[in-house]
């Protein structure tokens, strides 16, 4: 005897099969459409204009605009003693790890400046070339209109990547305290812009304090026995704070009113005559 179907059963069995049959039909239906699309892909890519000059205007700008590293290094120092480490001041430590590696630091940032700056001009080249020729071109077997759209979606994939310059560099101090029972660590780290900055920054402290050692050697190599002599006899050959003079046994010396290490100048105007002591009492003081 034939045994007779189970009902659920055979209703379940049906709509396994049906739903399997959709998933097929769309698994067909997306792969027809994937190949409509690549070969519509295909061929505005053959026909267009403005894809053909852009392929070839970035052959000639890629050397100029490379994707480069980031810039990435760590200055670490340890100190010995927890005085030390709540004094040390991170920023001025790395501004002197700079300029130790001035040139390499110099020729790094430049190099991912000039790729920005040639970026630049890049991107000027390619809004001229897209005004001149995107939707310009056409394909007989594409619609005008998703010719046009599809043109400008490869057009824009297709432009060089931005550098995006970058660095990641960091001054480091630590210190253990004996037996190892407590460990401390400061940490200080630029970026990209923070590194251009605290790299003028310490060039600029530098040249200012380069510049404040020349002017101070060139003043006192303006003290001549000539301009010692006209201090001494404008001042009577004794001292302007206590009055001693050479015949009390005091020896005088000329000195600038304004120090030199406060800007002073050394001419008639800014010397006088002091005894050893009166001088080591005005010390830097600014005395009139």
């Amino acid at each position: 005897m034939l045994r007779e179907l189970d009902p659920s059963y055979s209703s379940s069995a049906v709509a396994a099969a049906v739903a399997i049959a959709f998933v097929c039909l769309a698994l067909v239906g997306v792969a027809l459409w994937t190949m409509v699309v690549l070969s519509r892909r295909r061929r505005v890519i053959e026909t267009s204009t403005a894809l053909k000059h852009l392929i070839a205007l970035n052959g000639l700008w890629q050397p100029a605009v490379p994707s480069l590293t980031p810039i990435t290094l760590d200055f670490p120092v340890r100190v010995n003693s927890k005085a030390k480490f709540d004094r040390f001041d991170l920023g001025t430590h790395l501004m002197y790890c700079l300029l130790d590696y001035e040139d390499w630091f110099e020729h790094e940032v430049r190099a991912r400046v000039d790729s920005v700056v040639q970026f630049d001009l890049y991107k000027q080249e390619v809004a001229k070339l897209s005004s001149a020729c995107l939707g310009r071109s056409r394909h007989p077997k594409v619609r005008q209109d998703v010719f046009t759209r599809t043109e400008a979606k490869l057009f824009a994939k297709r432009q060089l990547p931005a550098p995006v310059p970058a660095a990641r560099i960091t001054s480091t101090v630590s210190y253990v305290s004996p037996q190892g029972r407590n460990s401390y660590t400061g940490r200080l780290t630029w970026d990209f812009d923070q590194l251009r900055q605290g790299l003028r920054t310490a060039q600029a402290q530098r040249a200012r304090k380069s510049t404040v050692q020349a002017q101070r050697q060139r003043e006192r190599s303006l003290m001549t026995s000539t301009l010692r002599v006209s201090v001494l006899r404008r001042d009577n050959y004794r001292c302007r704070m206590c009055g001693a003079s050479a015949s009390d046994g005091v020896p005088l010396h000329i000195y600038h009113i304004t120090p030199v290490s406060h800007g002073g100048r050394t001419d008639l105007g800014n010397l006088q005559t002091l005894c050893a002591d009166c001088n080591l009492g005005k010390g830097n003081r600014f005395v009139g």
